[in-house]
């Protein structure tokens, strides 16, 4: 596997000016970006040193207190998208945590089975993802659901325009895995060495199981927000 230098990764941080500019001249808004790229970086060194001292535990309990962590901040990161509705916050994280531990525990407990079965190497990589997915499909919906509502669109109407837009990306994934795109875990197993064939087995799981956390997840939310968008029926009859 190609080791990158530190020259090498700023190099790999100039296309963000891209982002930046865009932002700034078309949207007058110039430091979302660069906070957001701030975050990122400091997030990812933070969490690359504390991943090598948990690695090197090997506890269960400092798996189990990383896992809480990404739940938690999944949910509050997603709350973004309905702040400006003033809508109640408990739906969103209830749809992030509840459709993310489902799968979660569907993909480690069922179909990988790591051994032991809080194998830190396993067990967080695969909680990003898919707390990740929850968190932007909740978001994506919430968010598209209450601007749908806030211009007078009926409950069902507006909820179906909700769910499909935030599949959107899903159903594009897996249409274009393997033809327009090689997704990250693949691609990250087979610069490591691993046969391409084997790759494929995991990224099959794994884009099933992100599918379904952006179903399940936008399909509570909607459950749920209904009792707070008037007495109709369930958003997806």
């Amino acid at each position: 596997m190609i080791e990158l230098s530190l020259w090498q990764v700023a190099l790999g941080l100039l296309p963000i000016l891209i982002a930046a500019l865009i932002f700034g001249l078309l949207l007058q808004d110039w430091t979302s970006v660069a906070w957001a790229s701030l975050r990122m970086f400091g997030q990812l060194i933070f969490i690359g040193y504390a991943l090598t001292i948990i690695f090197g535990l090997q506890h269960p309990f400092w798996v189990l207190v990383v896992i809480s962590l990404m739940s938690f901040g999944a949910g509050w990161i997603a709350l973004r998208a309905i702040r400006k509705y003033n809508r109640p916050m408990w739906p969103v994280f209830a749809a992030v945590i509840l459709a993310g531990g489902l799968n979660l525990l569907w993909i480690l407990g069922v179909v990988i089975r790591p051994d032991p079965w809080f194998s830190p190497a396993v067990v967080i990589p695969i909680t990003g993802m898919v707390m990740a997915t929850a968190m932007n499909a909740v978001s994506l919906c919430a968010e598209r659901f209450w601007a749908e509502r806030s211009q007078g669109i009926e409950l069902r109407a507006a909820a179906k325009a909700a769910l499909s837009a935030c599949m959107i990306p899903h159903i594009n994934a897996l249409l274009a895995v393997g033809l327009v795109s090689l997704p990250g875990m693949m691609t990250g197993q087979i610069l490591s060495g691993v046969s391409p064939l084997v790759a494929v087995r995991y990224q099959i799981i794994i884009m099933a199981m992100l599918l379904s956390t952006a179903a399940l997840g936008s399909f509570l939310y909607l459950h749920w927000a209904k009792q707070d968008a008037g007495p109709m029926l369930d958003p997806l009859t």
